[in-house]
């Protein structure tokens, strides 16, 4: 639950997203992308319960300070008929891998329906509303996929993205040291003994959510392909004509 897949680097924990530089690569990062992943959202805050976590010996941070991640709210999603299945398509093919490249930057100033497209999915750091592709130039990464947005603008859910990778964070900050049963006893911890993380914990309504737009917000697995259909299905539910449901 601790690497990232920032945008070029997808996150572990739950299929974040980021990319820098690549796809597969599994690489900490210091902020959720929104950054969410490394295989899908297979990672949730454990639900309370009254069993006594398990050991955890030296792996927890003890003297760890967790500050919530910076995470703005998303752009509304649009019915763009510019970004027709096309036009989207081809973005895909030039950004989903290295949003921040060159190769992406020619293909996004492209005249029409492509420039259109693209002005609405890729938006700055310093922008009020995060949209599909935040770009923050000289930081690293360069570029992060908003799934924390996608997941509000696709599930109908205020602030449920920004709740998921606050507490994925948090989880990070105690336990990111941590694995197999170690992991889980640590987060048990977090979430319910100590309790460092309790007051981040996801109520049931966004529970929910991300089970219903776990296909379109994150990645399932670390391939060039999946990313690219991870771009499709984001850009679908923030800019599409018709959004995009979690079959694909």
């Amino acid at each position: 639950m601790k690497k990232l897949f920032a945008l070029a680097s997808v996150s572990a924990l739950a299929g974040l997203v980021s990319v820098s530089s690549m796809t597969g690569c599994k690489e900490e990062t210091e902020d959720p992308p929104a950054a969410a992943p490394d295989g899908g959202k297979d990672v949730k805050p454990p639900p309370p319960n009254d069993a006594e976590p398990d050991p955890i010996d030296d792996c927890k941070k003890a003297d760890a300070t967790f500050t919530a991640p910076t995470i703005n709210p998303p752009a509304p999603s649009q019915n763009l008929a510019a970004c027709s299945d096309d036009v989207i398509g081809l973005l895909a093919d030039a950004c989903a891998k290295e949003p921040e490249s060159a190769g992406c930057k020619t293909a996004r100033e492209v005249a029409g329906n492509q420039k259109d497209c693209a002005d609405c999915l890729f938006g700055a750091k310093t922008d009020a509303n995060w949209k599909m592709i935040v770009l923050q130039p000289g930081e690293t990464p360069p570029a992060r996929y908003n799934q924390a947005g996608c997941i509000e603008v696709a599930s109908g859910v205020k602030d449920c993205g920004k709740k998921y990778f606050t507490v994925v964070s948090c989880f990070d900050t105690y336990c990111g040291e941590c694995t197999g049963g170690e992991e889980t006893a640590c987060q048990k911890d977090v979430a319910q003994g100590s309790g460092e993380c309790k007051e981040h914990l996801l109520d049931q309504a966004c529970g929910n959510a991300l089970d219903s737009v776990e296909k379109t917000c994150f990645p399932g697995e670390q391939t060039d392909q999946a990313i690219k259909t991870l771009f499709v299905n984001m850009a679908k539910a923030f800019c599409a004509k018709g959004a995009a449901t979690d079959g694909g």
